[in-house]
């Protein structure tokens, strides 16, 4: 079952009781609430690495 018709979860359905993933991958309601509790935790280090990650992110989708 498609979640929406909204170009943002083009990819993303519902399969059985799980959230399948433009990737394929199957998670749980419970790790898609850790994903995001781990998110707002926004800790020092947290933030020094997200800004990493979303650098090397833009570089590899500059690469496409």
């Amino acid at each position: 079952m498609a979640l929406s018709h909204y170009e943002e979860w083009k990819g993303f359905k519902v399969v059985a009781n799980k959230l399948e993933l433009p990737t394929g991958q199957l998670v749980s309601p419970q790790q898609v609430l850790t994903g995001i509790a781990l998110l707002e935790i926004q800790s020092e280090l947290e933030i020094k690495t997200s800004r990493k990650l979303l650098s090397y992110a833009r570089v590899l989708a500059s690469l496409k």
